[in-house]
């Protein structure tokens, strides 16, 4: 029987971060498309301008990042048991299209897990088992719901910035007397205008772009932010006292979680270089995926901003390779799907891990699964 990436529980566990999950990708129960609003007393909803300056203001001091990580992951084995391990490693940021986070046993100085991802690539190193180890390789262009599916895991690498909290918002989109009060309240207290025809002043309104939305929580205590994603929407949940989000959620176009993460324990970073700027960044980020066992708390340590000091190497998909060799190298691109009648799938298959391929209209051809 061929062995994809989920065959382990641990590995695919932590292929959690592997692909992103696409539209229909998820199991847990449809999410309300807009949250009830219960709105605090006396307190004003921020406006989107307001919510994105600020998250956009913490994230620009944190294009690059380096931090010791230790990684937490809670699966089901094989033989249908809940366990907890623990791997430590790297997580090495260039945005916003590089990240790497390698994970292993340093006792033993051995990586066996690599996740990473450039401007062109993705790829998950599965090296824990002698004379089976593989790379996962892709291109962005490529990815798809059914490959996500197949690797039984949810999580495109990129999505780890989202999870991380440190992806920058769109920006507000400039409008004359337009746009909501708020907006409209936090152009006037920015100074917001500009010259029309003739020289006049004109008040300009600062609108959430297209497709984004800002609400309370459903119980009041955040605001939301929708934005639209890679293959459904970003929805951040901001503290409105100290505007640092506390949960992010991938959504897919149904509008169900496919992935989760609560950020706690924010830290300044270092700057190197400029003391001046010590942005905030959590430093334990739970990670969890509805509908399955799986949760993965990442424990960050020691977290700077190296500016031109870090290194290019880890996002070098061919010097990766020279560096962790493997046994084969699965080009996920290639990949085949056929389709099948409606309700075929039997309504998804379970895989190692607790992750459930979804009840889908394309499945696998035979030979075409990973580890063939």
């Amino acid at each position: 029987m061929a062995r994809g990436l989920a065959s382990l529980g641990f590995s695919a566990a932590l292929a959690s971060f592997a692909l992103l999950l696409m539209p229909g990708c998820s199991t847990s129960p449809e999410a309300p498309e807009t949250p009830a609003i219960v709105e605090p007393e006396r307190v004003e909803l921020p406006s989107y301008a307001e919510v994105a300056g600020a998250q956009n203001r913490r994230v620009a001091d944190l294009d690059r990042v380096w931090a010791a990580a230790s990684a937490l992951v809670t699966y089901q084995d094989q033989d249908g048991q809940v366990r907890t391990e623990q791997a430590e490693g790297y997580l090495q940021i260039i945005q916003a299209d590089r990240v790497a986070l390698s994970l292993g046993k340093q006792i033993a100085s051995e990586v066996y897990f690599y996740l990473g991802a450039n401007a062109t690539h993705y790829w998950w190193f599965d090296r824990l088992e002698a004379g089976r180890k593989i790379a996962y390789v892709g291109t962005h262009e490529m990815a798809s719901p059914e490959r996500a599916a197949s690797l039984g895991a949810p999580v495109h690498p990129l999505d780890l910035l989202d999870l991380i909290g440190i992806t920058a918002l769109p920006g507000a989109v400039e409008v004359e007397g337009a746009g909501e009060p708020a907006d409209r309240a936090a152009a006037s207290r920015e100074g917001e205008a500009s010259e029309g025809e003739g020289g006049e002043r004109v008040n300009v309104a600062l609108a959430p772009p297209p497709g984004a939305r800002v609400a309370w929580s459903p119980d009041g205590r955040h605001v939301l932010v929708d934005v639209p994603a890679r293959f459904g929407t970003r929805r951040m949940w901001f503290d409105p006292a100290t505007m640092l989000p506390r949960r992010v959620e991938l959504l897919d176009s149904r509008g169900r979680v496919s992935v989760a993460s609560v950020l706690e324990r924010d830290v300044l970073v270092e700057v190197r270089g400029d003391s001046r700027r010590r942005p905030l960044m959590a430093e334990n980020i739970d990670v969890t995926i509805p509908g399955t066992p799986i949760r993965i708390r990442l424990l960050l340590d020691r977290i700077e901003n190296r500016q031109e000091r870090q290194s290019a190497v880890p996002f070098d998909l061919e010097r990766l390779l020279r560096a962790y060799p493997v046994d084969r190298v699965e080009d996920v691109d290639l990949w085949e799907f056929e389709e099948v009648e409606d309700g075929a799938a039997g309504g998804g298959e379970a895989t190692p891990g607790g992750v459930r391929v979804p009840d889908r209209r394309l499945r696998v051809t035979p030979g075409a699964r990973p580890g063939t």
